[in-house]
């Protein structure tokens, strides 16, 4: 507890600290396989076009005997010409860093166990402003490779 506690400390001061420099949010949500709280952090660090953009996010799972961080990068394209009722739907990939810490239990025998693994995960989801400052996000992400959750589902706020 006291890791998440300093962990989401360090995301809202590295968010505090770049609010002028790119749009950044925070994220929360849950996932499955294993069942998790997520929470985290995401920025846009660079427009590849009005349509496409780089999101990188740190997420943080807990729960269901597990401890996932994940680092990961997103390409997301977004519908600029769809508008469903001011939500503007985006999909794309993302590839990611999981550190992931469980505990495995064999016949009486207990041990604590720490892994790295590359992970892909297939994104969509929508996007509404809120104001000239603020932007809702509502998203999805499918986990497409071992080690990966099966899914999440995210609500997240992004600052400009």
């Amino acid at each position: 507890m006291k890791r998440l506690t300093v962990l989401l400390m360090l995301l809202l001061a590295a968010s505090t600290a770049v609010a002028g420099a790119n749009p950044f949010g925070v994220r929360g949500g849950i996932a499955s396989s294993p069942d998790q709280l997520v929470l985290g952090a995401h920025m846009q660090v660079y427009d590849l076009s009005p349509e496409a953009k780089i999101v990188p996010n740190v997420e943080l799972g807990f729960g269901d005997d597990w401890t996932i961080y994940s680092v990961n990068a997103a390409l997301l394209y977004t519908f600029l010409s769809s508008d469903m009722s001011g939500f503007k739907p985006y999909v794309g990939g993302e590839l990611g860093i999981n550190k992931l810490s469980y505990d495995l239990e064999f016949e009486g025998f207990s041990a604590s166990v720490d892994e790295t693994k590359l992970v892909i995960n297939g994104v969509a989801g929508v996007k509404k402003m809120l104001n000239d400052r603020q932007e809702l996000r509502l998203e999805f992400k499918l986990g497409l490779s071992d080690w990966a959750n099966d899914f999440k589902v995210l609500a997240g706020l992004t600052f400009f």
